[in-house]
């Protein structure tokens, strides 16, 4: 009912219930196909390269805390925030993702699996979301917002 991957960075594995799996020659042949299993089929087939490209390469999100005081450390197994509120933000890291800090202002989130790497991602940059009046928040790396003017005096 599970195939599993396991390479560089770590194992994954998906399920493949509606489906019946042969391997030939170092090849994965997918049985059963009809019309109505077809998009699922194709939808499998991502998952499968997305399993194979994380076990390999591996996935990684770059995140950037831009604000004055805003600043990320990594204590035991949570990541501390002090992202402008009037306490620090201590959140759990997931035990199939690897997080970094390399500088005190960059956070970078690792793991095989695409989906939980940009949910965890997501979730941090939720905490502090980029703000267009003064350019303050969580960005992604790369990410630019527009900003808009102030109010006239």
């Amino acid at each position: 009912q599970k195939i599993y991957f396991k390479g560089y960075y770590g194992t994954e594995f998906l399920n493949f219930s509606p489906f019946k799996l042969q391997i030939i020659k170092n090849e994965l042949k997918i049985l059963n196909i009809n019309s109505k299993t077809l998009i699922l089929c194709q939808t499998f087939i991502t998952l499968i390269q997305q399993s194979i490209k994380g076990v390999l390469v591996g996935y990684k999100k770059q995140l950037q805390l831009v604000g004055v005081g805003f600043r990320c450390k990594i204590i035991n197994d949570k990541l501390e925030l002090k992202l402008g509120f009037s306490h620090l933000i201590y959140e759990k890291i997931p035990d199939n993702l690897k997080i970094e800090c390399v500088k005190s202002n960059k956070i970078v989130v690792k793991g095989t699996n695409k989906q939980q790497v940009n949910e965890f991602a997501s979730f941090l940059q939720s905490l502090k979301f980029p703000e267009p009046y003064k350019g303050k928040g969580i960005f992604f790396k790369n990410q630019k917002i527009i900003r808009k003017q102030g109010k006239k005096v």
